[in-house]
């Protein structure tokens, strides 16, 4: 089956420009940052924690026809916070994530586009790692319980928790990312997802289909052997209720794990595709319903599936 868009060739073209003599750019002297797209929408941040913390949000708008440059603009009102993490919800508001060391808490807000608070909440968690994940109304982010017995090799990067410092960690009482938080920004209740077993992750994952999580990372296949996953079970505490864990892979190899083969692509549009996008040296595409359907096992275990080619699942491998 040929899909041509797998070959990497933009379909479309614009540049994106900072705008002129603007102070924060000129100065390019920042803490953080990050990048968010969704709906047409490009939301680019820098975060200070020196001095005077505060964060300086950037958007631009690539849904508007032509052919002159799209400007990333700053927003009318600076964050008077140094945000972890920002994602955008919707069309018209974005979410932001701040880690509060001093008391173990994650505090997740919710902004209109012009930077206005709309509301806020907290929750005392141990860690938080990886980026937020917008689903809906929906915000997630990975987190930990607190100190665990799991063993070393499902411990999630250090480099991946919210205001960490790679060179201050303490090691002492180990922690992994074994919940994903959920925050609805419009009711502010949280929900905790349990991942059902340690699992070597990087907090990169998606909703195939509602209560139904697809994690990448580490497994053993039948033999011992690492493979790079995406593994499924229901977002749902309830011991009844709760699904055994399903992994596919593609084949990747594990030599790399550290730097690549646990990335899940983010949605770019509030409408979902039918397309799951798993990157390691390759780019692998699963069909979203894949996930749902009735497989037969094989390798000889019952929790991991190699991929075979009949099943409908696409790669690309970049040049």
């Amino acid at each position: 089956m040929s899909i041509p868009w797998l070959a990497g060739i933009p379909i479309r073209y614009r540049a994106l420009i900072w705008p002129s003599n603007d102070e924060t750019i000129l100065a390019g002297i920042w803490d953080r940052e990050g990048t968010s797209i969704l709906d047409g929408l490009i939301l680019h941040w820098f975060a200070f924690t020196r001095n005077t913390k505060r964060t300086v949000v950037y958007l631009a708008d690539t849904r508007p026809q032509g052919e002159e440059p799209i400007v990333l603009s700053p927003v009318e009102k600076e964050l008077e916070f140094a945000a972890d993490r920002i994602a955008l919800v919707g069309s018209n508001e974005f979410s932001s994530a701040e880690w509060v060391e001093s008391d173990e808490a994650l505090k997740l807000r919710l902004h209109s586009l012009d930077g206005s608070l709309v509301r806020e909440s907290s929750i005392s968690v141990k860690a938080a790692y990886g980026d937020l994940r917008v689903f809906g109304p929906k915000v997630f982010i990975a987190i930990s319980s607190g100190p665990t017995n799991a063993p070393e090799g499902s411990m999630t990067p250090d480099q991946l928790r919210l205001g960490s410092d790679p060179n201050d960690m303490d090691t002492s009482s180990p922690l992994f990312a074994d919940q994903i938080l959920e925050w609805d920004t419009t009711s502010c209740v949280f929900r905790r997802i349990k991942i059902p077993d340690p699992l070597y992750h990087g907090a990169e994952y998606t909703f195939p289909v509602e209560h139904q999580v697809a994690l990448a990372g580490l497994v053993e296949d039948g033999d011992g052997r690492e493979q790079l996953a995406l593994t499924c079970f229901n977002a749902d505490d309830q011991v009844q209720n709760q699904s055994v864990l399903r992994s596919f892979s593609p084949g990747g190899s594990s030599q790399e794990r550290a730097i690549q083969g646990m990335s899940v692509g983010l949605e770019g549009n509030t409408k979902p595709s039918n397309v799951i996008v798993h990157s390691f040296d390759r780019i692998a595409m699963f069909n979203r319903t894949f996930f749902s359907e009735e497989m037969p096992v094989c390798p000889p275990s019952s929790s991991f599936q190699l991929v075979e080619r009949d099943l409908p699942l696409y790669f690309s491998r970049p040049d």
